[in-house]
């Protein structure tokens, strides 16, 4: 059986091989995705599931998808970066009217998610990001 080192290895060879920044991207997807979710766990154990807490579930596992699709299918990919920004605009946009006031500091994101598909994929996915 493969060790956990020679997986990441044989992970970072098919990944280097990419035309593109799409899987750093996901990369980001997942780990801010996941540490989200596990700044929520405690308050959704405590005072029962929350919707946010699902809605960010439900992120993740599309951050999952993405990733996967990424190994199965390495090439470029429009539908999978549409996908990949409308769930990071959709589900900020979610968050923000559901937590309302306090989450005002997350408009910030908007901006990076943005800016990010425009420096990663060109301004045709700028404009596209602009638009959800």
């Amino acid at each position: 059986m493969a060790t956990a080192r020679e997986l990441l290895a044989k992970l970072r060879a098919r990944l280097s091989g990419r035309p593109d920044t799409e899987h750093e991207q996901a990369l980001v997807r997942l780990v801010v995705g996941g540490l989200i979710v596990l700044y929520l766990l405690p308050g959704a154990v405590a005072q029962g599931l929350q919707p946010t807490l699902f809605v960010m579930l439900g992120y993740l596992a599309v951050a999952v998808f993405v990733f996967a699709h990424i190994l199965v299918a390495p090439g470029e990919s429009p539908m999978r970066r549409v996908i990949g920004a409308s769930a990071d605009l959709g589900t900020l946009t979610w968050v923000m009217a559901f937590l309302g006031e306090r989450s005002a500091p997350l408009f910030l994101v908007y901006v990076w998610v943005t800016l990010a598909n425009g420096f990663r994929f060109g301004q045709r996915y700028l404009l596209m990001a602009l638009g959800l």
